[in-house]
């Protein structure tokens, strides 16, 4: 088992209003505790979203 989850297995991430969880998770790093830290000082929201975008087209 991988060290760190596939985050294109997640689809939760992609739905409506958790749109913003996942802005939460990667920009804020609400998660820094397990191992998930923020990235605010590489990206920004745009660039959040199209990860987001991206990795919902994965799932496909």
């Amino acid at each position: 088992m991988a060290a760190y989850p596939y985050a294109a297995r997640a689809p939760l991430i992609f739905r409506g209003a958790l749109n913003a969880i996942f802005r939460n998770i990667v920009l804020d790093g609400v998660f820094e505790a397990k191992g998930m830290p923020g990235f605010a000082d590489l990206l920004d929201s745009s660039e959040v979203e199209l990860i987001r975008q991206y990795l919902g087209a994965s799932e496909r």
